[in-house]
């Protein structure tokens, strides 16, 4: 529990006043802010769940098909 005299220093070296200093970008941003988000999101929410997906690729690389009947390289035939 800190003591008076430990309450004294901490409101000397941090003195709080209860002004509210403000939203430094002003009120006016802030709603358009909120207005731009809100309108990106119900776009997102729209697509998401009333537009048909897009077809995807089956495959977007080439996966090579191995041939069982092919002869090893590697291998002599002696």
């Amino acid at each position: 529990m800190p003591t008076q005299k430990e309450k004294q220093d901490m409101k000397r070296l941090f003195p709080q006043s209860d002004e509210y200093i403000g939203n430094i970008w002003g009120w006016k941003l802030s709603f358009v802010s909120l207005g731009v988000i809100m309108f990106f999101g119900a776009l997102i929410y729209y697509k998401h769940h009333y537009i048909a997906p897009v077809e995807k690729p089956t495959d977007l690389f080439e996966t090579p098909q191995i041939r069982p009947n092919t002869s090893d390289t590697l291998k002599t035939n002696n």
